[in-house]
C-alpha cells in the first residue's frame, strides 16, 4: 500500500478560520473549487467529510481480475490510441495494458488530456472499476498514477466528496490532502485522552476520515467525529436547560378532581396512556418552569384529545392556548377535530391562517387580543405580527421537527413577560434513545394504545404501473361518500400558495358539481 499523501506541515490553530488562500498558500489556485463546496476555511475542509470509500489498496496482476469490481492493478502501457468521437459518440482513449500475467485495456470517453499523459512504457497504478470485454478485462474511465509515489487517487483507501457542477474527485481530493497536510498537526483536541471512551484523537480521527491507510481505521474515525457531534449537541440542549431555569411560566394548577371532569367532559373514554399523559402535562403545567414536552404517538393515538385536555385546563384557568400545524391542511383538520373537543369543554376556539379575508383575519386578530378567544388553531399565522395575545399560557406545536428554532422562538414570546408551556406532538416513531438524544431539552410522553374502534392502518406500496387501479379506487370510495388525498412532493410552501390551492380546486370542484358532475367523477391531480 502506498504510504500516506499528506505530508504535515505546521498551521497554528488560529489560522484554521482565515479564508483559506489565505491560511494554505498552495490552495490558492483551487480556493474557487472549493468554495463552490461550501469550503472556505481549512476547519470547513477538515469536516468536509467523504460519503463512501473505494479499497483499491490491493493490487492485483491483470491475470486475476474479475468483472464488476473495482480493483487496483500495477501495469505497463504498452499502447495508447484516440478512437474520435462522431454524432454523439464522445471522443474515446484506450490504452493497452500488461503485466507478466496478461493484458487488459483502460478505456476513457472525452478525456483528451489522459492522452497527454500516458506513454508507451510508463509503469502505472491503474484503480477503476473492471470490464470484461470477451476475455479481456477491461477498466472504464479509471484513476490512474505513476508506480512508486504516493497518491490519493489509486492504489489505497480512496474517499469519495459530495460534489458541486464542474468539480471532479480528483480536484477535490488533491486540495483536500494539501489543506490537511498544513493544518492536521495543529489540531487542538478538546477531549483528554480519559475523555474518548477509546477513540482516536480528533486529528488522526480526522485524517483517517480522508485518507485512512487501512480499511479498519475509518470507522473508529468516523465514531469520533459521531461522538463530537452528540456531544455538542448535548452541551447545546444542557445550556439551554440551564438558561430556562431563570424563565417562568405561568402556574396553571389543575386539581385531580378537575382533571377528571374535563376527561370525562369529552365524547370518548381515554386510553390508559392518554390518560397518563394527560397527568404528566397537568403536572408540568402547574409548575413555575416552562413545560417542555414531546408528546409522540401514531396517528390515531389520541394526541389531539391530551392536547384538547390541557388547552382547556389553561383557558379555564384564565389563560389562552395556541396550536400551530406546518400546512393549511394540517391545520385545518386539527381544527375540525379540536374544536368540537374544546367546545364540550366550554372552549371558544377559531381558525386562522394566510388564507382567511382580510376582514377575518382583522376580526379574529382584535377578538384573540380583547382574549375573547381562548384557544387559536392556525399556521405561521399564529406568530405573524398581527396576532397579539392577552394572556398566552400553552403553546402546543405539531411536527415541531417542521419548525425552524425561530418559528418555535416566535410562538413562545407571544407570551410576553411569562414564557408559554409548550406541548410538542409527533406522529414520528422516535425510539426513546433517539429521542432523548435529539430532543434532549424535553420531556417526553408516548402514547402506545389505540382508541377502542379504531381501524388497524394498512401501508401498501404501489408502482406506477398501479395507477389506474388506484384511480378507481379513489373514485369508488368518493362514489361512497368517503374521502381520500393525494399528497405530492413540495419543495417550498407558502401561506398563499396553500390558500390559492385550495381557493382553486374548491371553484374547480364548485363548477363540477354545478354542471352536473358526481364527486365520483373527479380524478385525483
Amino acid at each position: 500500500m502506498n504510504a500516506s499523501p499528506v505530508a504535515e506541515e505546521s498551521l497554528p490553530e488560529d489560522r484554521l478560520d482565515l479564508p483559506i488562500a489565505r491560511a494554505v498558500p498552495e490552495v490558492t489556485r483551487g480556493a474557487a473549487t472549493l468554495r463552490r463546496l461550501g469550503i472556505h476555511t481549512p476547519r470547513q475542509a477538515l469536516f468536509y467529510l467523504p460519503f463512501r470509500y473505494d479499497d483499491f489498496s490491493d493490487l492485483r496482476p491483470l491475470g486475476d481480475l474479475v468483472a464488476d469490481e473495482k480493483q487496483s492493478a500495477k501495469v505497463r502501457v504498452t499502447d495508447v490510441k484516440v478512437e474520435p468521437g462522431f454524432g454523439r459518440r464522445p471522443q474515446r482513449v484506450i490504452a493497452q495494458l500488461a503485466d507478466d500475467t496478461g493484458s487488459a485495456e483502460a478505456i476513457w470517453f472525452g478525456r483528451r488530456f489522459v492522452e497527454r499523459r500516458l506513454r508507451p512504457g510508463d509503469e502505472l497504478v491503474v484503480s477503476g472499476k473492471v470490464a470484461m470485454r470477451g476475455w479481456r478485462p477491461q477498466f472504464v474511465s479509471p484513476d490512474f498514477s505513476p508506480a512508486g509515489t504516493a497518491s490519493v487517487h489509486t492504489g489505497r483507501i480512496v474517499p469519495v466528496y459530495p460534489l458541486a457542477g464542474g468539480v471532479t474527485q480528483r480536484r477535490v481530493r488533491e486540495l483536500l490532502a494539501r489543506v490537511l497536510g498544513r493544518s492536521l498537526r495543529n489540531v487542538r483536541d478538546p477531549l483528554h485522552a480519559d475523555e474518548r471512551s477509546g477513540l482516536p484523537d480528533l486529528a488522526a480521527a480526522l485524517k483517517a476520515a480522508h485518507f485512512p491507510d487501512d480499511p479498519g481505521e475509518v470507522r473508529p474515525a468516523l465514531d469520533r467525529l459521531a461522538h463530537d457531534e452528540l456531544l455538542a449537541l448535548q452541551l447545546v440542549l444542557a445550556q439551554a436547560r440551564v438558561a430556562r431555569g431563570g424563565q417562568r411560566a405561568p402556574r396553571i394548577p389543575v386539581a385531580a378532581e378537575e382533571l377528571a371532569t374535563l376527561e370525562e367532559a369529552l365524547p370518548f373514554g381515554l386510553t390508559v396512556d392518554q390518560h397518563v399523559a394527560n397527568q404528566e402535562v397537568i403536572a408540568d403545567l402547574g409548575g413555575e418552569q416552562p413545560m417542555r414536552r414531546l408528546l409522540q404517538g401514531d396517528v390515531g393515538s389520541g394526541k389531539t384529545a391530551v392536547a384538547a385536555v390541557a388547552l382547556a385546563a389553561a383557558s379555564r384557568a384564565g389563560w389562552q392556548g395556541a396550536l400551530m400545524a406546518p400546512t393549511e391542511i394540517l391545520a385545518r383538520q386539527h381544527h375540525r377535530g379540536l374544536a368540537p373537543l374544546l367546545e364540550a369543554l366550554e372552549v371558544r376556539s377559531e381558525f386562522l391562517s394566510g388564507g382567511l379575508s382580510p376582514a377575518r383575519k382583522r376580526e379574529i386578530h382584535a377578538a384573540i387580543e380583547a382574549g375573547e378567544v381562548q384557544v387559536v388553531i392556525g399556521t405561521h399565522a399564529v406568530i405573524s405580527r398581527g396576532v397579539v395575545f392577552r394572556r398566552l399560557g400553552l403553546a402546543v406545536v405539531d411536527e415541531q421537527h417542521r419548525f425552524g428554532v425561530s418559528q418555535r422562538a416566535a410562538l413562545q414570546a407571544k407570551g410576553d413577560a411569562l414564557e408559554p408551556h409548550l406541548l410538542a406532538l409527533t406522529a414520528t416513531p422516535i425510539p426513546r434513545t433517539l429521542a432523548l438524544t435529539f430532543y434532549g431539552d424535553l420531556s417526553i410522553s408516548t402514547i402506545r394504545q389505540m382508541p377502542p374502534g379504531r381501524q388497524p392502518i394498512r401501508t401498501e406500496i404501489r408502482d406506477r404501473g398501479a395507477l389506474p387501479r388506484i384511480e378507481e379506487f379513489i373514485a369508488a370510495e368518493a362514489g361512497a361518500g368517503h374521502q381520500s388525498f393525494v399528497v405530492v412532493p413540495l419543495l417550498a410552501e407558502s401561506e398563499a400558495m396553500s390558500a390559492a390551492s385550495a381557493e382553486a380546486e374548491a371553484a374547480r370542484l364548485g363548477e363540477a358539481r354545478g354542471a352536473g358532475a358526481r364527486p365520483a367523477e373527479t380524478r385525483p391531480a
